[in-house]
């Protein structure tokens, strides 16, 4: 026991020291006066409101006495909710609106638990808690394997061959970029990752406010990690911010509701405050929302390149779907490749969609697992068009590390001007002449990424 708390211990500080806790110029008066009546205005809003709304008995009692039955629940909730806000706390009138917010919050709560129809498992406030992820796990995991090195075997996968990554890496492995990578976070025993992460960020633990990065985003659902891996595998100079938004328990059996898209939404707007360049998104919705649709322009004007996953087939494959974020005209949406016996070709479940920009590798690849959910195998085959979108996300970061700083510049100076420079040189430089199919199409967009061609064209040699 002495032996493991000691490891817990140093992985602990390990990890704090990736970078400055977040918010420390904070007036922590102001902040904690604002923080306290907010959430004394939020429970009094519940408590008035939910008698009168249209809840059953068990839902309304809950609410009534949420302060007693669920303390922690506008702490979490306000880790969500304050981003779809406009609020700077070193403002002048920052408690007021801080206060109203939390009213804001109460009336969407009721709303919202309204709006979810019950079932055998979960009454509508359940249904809306857990797909805000207030029942996700909160604790320390325990890892099998401490400060490993990444598995060598992704290394091996016929992704990077087929995009000849070593190639690229001779000239360019994306210094000077900063990748985030919204998913279920990260093992953080793996070194090399682990080195170069400068921020995070769990959404689904609200025991710390929202202006505090709070304690490391765990992965304990396993795709997170992977999709890390790909990342970095892609642009090894890049550094990272982990940004948690999803786990087993938002995933399994969980509706989707408007705290879904609102955590979603917090993780892009918090990696645009926190330096992102380039977005890993490898989440779809099947449904618009107007919070996600909001969080996705809000990247495109600050320049901060959205990389967002079509959604994979239900029914074996050939089926349309409109995929969100993927289908705003503010992301770059990726498709799936695999490959068997006759080659390349587009992933047979990958849906169609006419707003895919381009695709890269996403069936069959090696990526690491993490050490706290099975010691073996440390890799594990990855199938569906979330992974195509780490080797999109870390082509653009190579990208931008390749591109003059001036003109790089001087494309931010615009809302959306660097994105769609980035979107216009990955369409212009892939292809789909291996695939047969016309360009672009509804499988593979303008086809297969071609990040030395990427890379050529940013630096102006072709």
């Amino acid at each position: 026991m002495r032996i493991k708390v000691f490891l817990l211990a140093l992985l602990t500080c390990l990890l704090a020291s990736t970078g400055p806790a977040l918010g420390a110029s904070i007036d922590n008066k102001i902040v904690d006066r604002a923080h306290k009546e907010g959430k004394a205005a939020f429970f009094a809003r519940l408590t008035d409101g939910a008698p009168l709304s249209d809840l059953g008995p068990e839902d309304k009692e809950a609410l009534s006495r949420a302060a007693d039955e669920y303390p922690g629940l506008f702490d979490h909730l306000m880790n969500i909710y304050y981003f779809q806000g406009d609020l700077d706390q070193n403002a002048d009138g920052f408690g007021a609106g801080f206060v109203r917010l939390s009213e804001d919050m109460a009336d969407e709560l009721l709303d919202s638990v309204a709006a979810v129809p019950a079932s055998p498992s979960l009454s509508p406030l359940k249904a809306v808690l857990s797909s805000a992820g207030f029942f996700s796990k909160k604790d320390y995991p325990f890892y099998k394997r401490f400060f490993r090195k990444m598995d060598t075997l992704p290394m091996q996968d016929w992704g990077i061959e087929e995009l000849k990554i070593r190639d690229v890496h001779k000239t360019v492995q994306g210094a000077g970029a900063r990748i985030a990578v919204i998913d279920s976070g990260l093992d953080a025993t793996i070194r090399e990752i682990r080195d170069r992460t400068r921020a995070y960020k769990s959404f689904l633990d609200g025991r710390w406010p929202p202006w505090d990065q709070g304690d490391f985003p765990y992965d304990y659902s396993g795709h997170g990690t992977m999709i890390a891996t790909l990342a970095f595998k892609t642009a090894p100079s890049a550094v990272f911010v982990f940004i948690k938004v999803v786990d087993p328990s938002t995933l399994n059996e969980t509706p989707v509701t408007i705290w879904t898209y609102y955590l979603v939404s917090a993780g892009l707007i918090w990696a645009v405050r926190n330096g992102a360049d380039v977005i890993s998104l490898s989440l779809a919705f099947d449904q618009d929302a107007p919070q996600l649709r909001r969080a996705a322009l809000y990247c495109w004007k600050h320049n901060v390149v959205l990389v967002a996953a079509q959604g994979n087939a239900r029914n074996g494959g050939g089926e349309s779907l409109e995929c969100y974020p993927a289908a705003y005209p503010t992301s770059i949406a990726v498709s799936g490749l695999e490959k068997d016996e006759a080659g390349v070709k587009p992933w047979r479940y990958s849906a169609r969609g006419g707003f895919i920009d381009v695709a890269a590798p996403g069936a069959g690849l090696w990526a690491d697992w993490p050490s706290n959910l099975s010691v073996l195998p440390s890799s594990k085959r990855a199938y569906g068009n979330s992974f195509a979108v780490p080797f999109v996300a870390g082509t653009a970061a190579l990208m931008l590390s390749a591109m003059d700083p001036k003109l790089r510049a001087e494309l931010k100076s615009k809302p959306g001007r660097l994105v769609e420079s980035i979107r216009g040189v990955l369409r212009r430089t892939a292809s789909n002449a291996r695939f047969g199919l016309e360009t672009p199409n509804d499988q593979a967009g303008y086809g297969m990424i071609d990040i030395e061609a990427a890379v050529r064209a940013v630096r102006g040699a072709d």
